[in-house]
């Protein structure tokens, strides 16, 4: 379970764009500006300030963190003022335009044998930019007290069992599964953190030796999470219809090149993996046709991702994410390739030709002790330039979050179609709403010729 929705996280969204070692606070919300000044303190030069308020919105299940670590940085990396996200994820933060706000969360999964990871999530803070969205990991969330969930549904014809998943479901506690012919289970789920409200998937089942197919499916969302509680839900399973999402992948003849391809459904925090059935593949004329068989679910947009390795060292993501049917093409070589170098402590990109997408993600990984760190800042796109310097550190943070001289850095070019604008980008690059997301990562590994 855990390495199914790790390999979501990460290719299905913007969520890791380092292909290096596996990289992975405290509650009130108002502003603390650093030296006491509305023009920065601490004897650094001066920056005018102005209010900037910050969502802070869970990666993969979207739901909203309170209590974590937020700070706001000078263009130089300087410390300005610094927060901690109240009871609805939202910190207010005193910023400066061309500087960064940053989020830091120390993710422990208490809910699975996962060992810690620790994140920053940098964004650059743009003229006119009032608001904005920050996408971290799970945060070290203390799971809630469960709620006693009892479920029925009539038999399917032909089905050898049934899987159940409901929202939040890296946490063991919220999904299960029932074998034919038993049409009923209880769970005692925990929901998702912070969460007042919760979905249920219920999938039949045929199994064909190490094949599952799905036959039947039934979802219901918006349900009142309410611990303590007992709850009883009947639902009626429809049969599945063939209604697969194409996706041609154009300048590419090989499909051994596609290492990952997977089609989900989901809804405020609930995600649907259906059972591991080979999308049917297509080829001619240069070009790849995948089916990936995700069926349609009323009250559930589904996501189709696929990822593309374009030889040893580099690859191409892509993920859609529509509420109606509908076909799709990717090209793998649109977006420009980046490139990343450091030189100094500094950490420059530039782009080939190709396509300028909406933001160049800078990744860069180091352990504290056996921890590991990963530091993911989000530029604005442009055919070079560099991300920021070693940010000065809220002293809470310091031990846990210091980087070293030598890191690992990679540069991933990324594109949200529906994007107008940086800040746009920002709050759709991992949404459940509807959006076209492409990334391209550097090649990590040295003389290695590039398409």
């Amino acid at each position: 379970m855990r390495s199914l929705l790790a390999a979501f996280v990460c290719i299905g969204l913007a969520a890791c764009t380092s292909e290096e070692s596996p990289p992975q606070g405290e509650g009130g919300g108002g502003s603390e500006p650093v030296g006491g000044s509305d023009t920065g303190g601490g004897g650094a030069a001066a920056y005018e300030l102005r209010p900037m308020s910050v969502q802070l919105v869970q990666a993969i299940y979207q739901g909203t963190l309170p209590e974590i670590d937020v700070f706001a940085s000078a263009p130089d990396g300087t410390l300005l003022s610094q927060a901690v996200s109240d009871a609805n994820g939202v910190a207010e933060l005193m910023v400066t335009d061309g500087g960064y706000v940053t989020s830091a969360v120390r993710t422990v999964f208490t809910a699975g044998d996962t060992d810690p990871a620790y994140f920053l999530r940098t964004i650059r803070v743009v003229p006119g930019m009032t608001d904005a969205t920050l996408g971290p990991l799970q945060q070290d969330a203390t799971p809630n007290e469960p709620m006693h969930l009892h479920l029925e549904w009539d038999p399917v014809p032909d089905a050898d069992g049934y899987m159940v998943w409901t929202s939040c479901s890296y946490d063991e506690s919220n999904y299960g599964a029932a074998t034919a012919p038993s049409t009923t289970l209880d769970l005692d789920i925990v929901g998702c953190p912070n969460a007042s409200s919760f979905g249920v998937v219920v999938t039949a089942l045929a199994f064909n030796g190490d094949v599952s197919v799905a036959l039947a499916q039934a979802a219901r969302t918006s349900l009142p999470f309410e611990v303590g509680s007992d709850r009883t839900e009947t639902l009626a399973l429809t049969p599945i219809t063939s209604d697969p999402i194409e996706v041609t992948l154009s300048n590419l003849e090989d499909p051994s090149g596609i290492v990952y391809s997977l089609g989900f459904q989901r809804a405020a925090g609930l995600i649907a993996i259906l059972p591991n059935e080979e999308p049917s593949v297509a080829t001619g004329e240069g070009a790849v046709t995948l089916a990936l068989p995700i069926p349609s679910l009323d009250g559930m947009v589904r996501t189709a991702s696929v990822t593309v390795e374009l030889d040893d060292c580099s690859r191409v993501g892509f993920a859609e994410t529509r509420e109606a049917s509908f076909s799709t093409e990717l090209d793998p070589l649109r977006l420009a390739l980046p490139h990343s170098s450091v030189a100094g402590g500094a950490t420059t990109w530039t782009l080939d030709e190709g396509d300028l997408g909406d933001a160049v993600v800078i990744s860069r990984n180091w352990l504290v002790g056996d921890i590991p760190v990963l530091w993911e800042a989000f530029e604005i796109a442009a055919t070079e330039g560099q991300g920021p310097p070693a940010l000065e550190l809220p002293p809470e943070l310091a031990a846990d979050f210091t980087m070293p001289a030598e890191v690992a850095t990679l540069a991933t070019h990324m594109d949200v179609s529906e994007a107008t604008d940086y800040a746009t980008f920002l709050d759709l690059v991992n949404a459940e709403t509807s959006h076209r997301f492409e990334q391209r990562t550097e090649p990590n590994c040295a003389d290695t010729a590039q398409p």
